[in-house]
């Protein structure tokens, strides 16, 4: 009984994997890529369009998703350019 239970829960993770093989290789790499931003604050004020962020972290974090899939840090002088 466990050994099929296991060989069943083999050939599920297989198609699991399989298809999300499947959709990531369909997707389209030449899309442009669009990038994300993130920057650490100790404290943040809003007020009317300007936002202010004190005590900010001297490295942003940079990424996208799919299809390129592509994460690093870039000093916060680099975003400003």
């Amino acid at each position: 009984m466990k050994t099929s239970a296991r060989i069943l829960g083999t050939a599920l993770m297989t198609g699991v994997i399989a298809t999300a093989v499947a959709a990531q290789s369909s997707e389209d790499k030449n899309a442009p890529e669009s990038f994300l931003f993130v920057q650490h604050a100790d404290t943040a004020t809003f007020a009317g369009t300007t936002l202010t962020l004190e005590g900010a972290a001297k490295r942003i974090i940079v990424f996208t998703d799919r299809p390129h899939r592509a994460a690093s840090t870039i000093p916060m002088a680099e975003l400003i350019k």
